[in-house]
């Protein structure tokens, strides 16, 4: 199945495979391609079919978890079997081949780490406050072009 959380979008001629999840309040560009499947290239075929090619529908499923808040550019691959975290981004023409960490941008060809979207010290507190799961008119009235402020308002109102 494919889970699309809400107040999510999917761009115009993307991809998503099988057993992929996308959290809420997530961006995917144009022409991406979530969960693609690898191919063992060790032994005779690069088929995915395991020992014997009747094998082929009973494949172990790979599984493709994208979090909340999410932006993955256009023309982004994010392979499968692979974790993009909460509030992480990913660059344009980018190919995710591994684990992306909350709130870290990712670019390239193969996906390298560039920065945190946010100081580090507050990822903690963002992860916590879980912002995405707020009734939207919480969401609407934080003061959301700043990020310190965001996270004083929902701990002062907890």
């Amino acid at each position: 199945p494919i889970y699309v959380g809400e107040y999510s979008y999917v761009g115009e001629m993307s991809h998503i495979s099988q057993n992929t999840h996308i959290g809420k309040f997530s961006s995917i560009g144009n022409l991406c391609t979530l969960g693609a499947q690898k191919h063992d290239m060790s032994g005779l075929t690069t088929f995915p079919s395991g020992d014997i090619i009747s094998d082929f529908k009973n494949h172990p499923a790979q599984h493709t978890w994208i979090g909340n808040d999410v932006w993955i550019g256009s023309n982004s691959v994010v392979m499968s079997n692979l974790r993009i975290g909460d509030g992480a981004v990913i660059g344009a023409g980018s190919v995710v081949t591994k684990d992306v960490g909350p709130y870290e941008i990712w670019c390239g060809n193969p996906a390298r780490f560039l920065r945190h979207r946010v100081p580090v010290e507050y990822i903690p507190a963002l992860l916590n406050m879980r912002w995405w799961d707020m009734p939207i008119e919480k969401i609407r009235n934080l003061p959301l072009h700043d990020v310190a402020r965001c996270i004083s308002s929902v701990e002062l109102a907890a």
